[in-house]
């Protein structure tokens, strides 16, 4: 959808360096279909003993029209009886307890959450824990599942297999620009001891550079992060492309990760209407889907 776009002109070498290891680590998620509810999942993470993750699709549920048919946000305008009865379709596909659930709303912003037991014990609810205001989650408690919702945003993956502890972010592009990502890792290493290169992550679907045009106020935001110019593409009637998959990716070598422990989802939700919902493609009248991580 973006031929011809020109890449802003940066440093040959650090292009071609971070260009290709980008390119090496973006695959398609394995696509897992147990009794009619589809489930992406990440190479490195699926066979990790005690760690269940996983994106949705749009396919397995029971909702209509725009929200066609598993979705799994409230906030859409869809039926809510119809959204509970999905996320129990997902749960019971996962086999997990729904009042063992930590659903945040989310705002955009870079707030990260360390869920423990004594948190879970004095402010869950039969249905889950609601936290307000939240967009990353953290924990290395079990039995505990941390979902977020998404539906053109990034779900951002992150987990430390020497403390055994996980993070789940949500991040958009002003999540992103204000440092979410840092955010998250600076959680798990102040909570848990966690050292950034030995973190595993996964980069969900969401949409693409070739999808994402945006606006200078957009680029300006992330201009205050010092990004890369490589996340930025300008076609010929100099409409600005924020690939913000790749800006995610930078984020997180930032971060002191190894870039052979990331994998990425080479998935746009906004080119795939069969599998994907995507804000942006429908105008914001669509469904979410839901990346999920927990540890048994």
């Amino acid at each position: 959808m973006c031929g011809g776009c020109l890449v802003f002109r940066v440093a040959c070498t650090h292009y071609c360096v971070t260009e290709s290891a980008y390119r090496n680590h973006n695959n398609l998620m394995e696509l897992i279909n147990h009794t009619g509810l589809p489930l992406l999942q990440f190479s490195h993470f699926k066979n990790v003993a005690g760690l269940v993750h996983g994106v949705t699709t749009r396919k397995g549920g029971v909702s209509e029209g725009p929200f066609f048919s598993l979705n799994l946000g409230t906030q859409t305008g869809d039926d809510p009886q119809r959204v509970y009865c999905n996320r129990h379709k997902l749960l019971s596909h996962l086999s997990w307890n729904p009042s063992s659930v930590v659903i945040p709303k989310q705002v955009h912003g870079k707030n990260v959450v360390l869920i423990t037991k004594e948190r879970w014990d004095n402010d869950s609810a039969p249905h889950g824990l609601v936290l307000s205001g939240v967009d990353g989650l953290t924990t290395k408690e079990t039995g505990i599942l941390l979902m977020i919702k998404v539906a053109d945003c990034f779900p951002v993956f992150l987990y430390d297999p020497a403390h055994v502890a996980i993070s789940l972010i949500h991040a958009g592009w002003r999540g992103t620009a204000n440092g979410i990502i840092a955010q998250g890792i600076g959680a798990m290493r102040k909570s848990f001891g966690t050292k950034p290169k030995t973190i595993k992550a996964g980069i969900g679907p969401g949409i693409g550079g070739c999808c994402y045009e945006v606006k200078e106020d957009v680029r300006e935001a992330f201009s205050k992060q010092k990004s890369d110019n490589a996340v930025w593409k300008i076609d010929a009637d100099k409409k600005i492309f924020l690939d913000l998959k790749k800006a995610i990716f930078l984020e997180l070598i930032k971060c002191g990760l190894n870039k052979n422990n990331i994998e990425v989802a080479s998935e746009c939700t906004s080119c795939n209407p069969d599998l994907f919902f995507s804000h942006r493609r429908e105008k914001g009248q669509t469904g979410r889907m839901a990346a999920v991580m927990g540890l048994v």
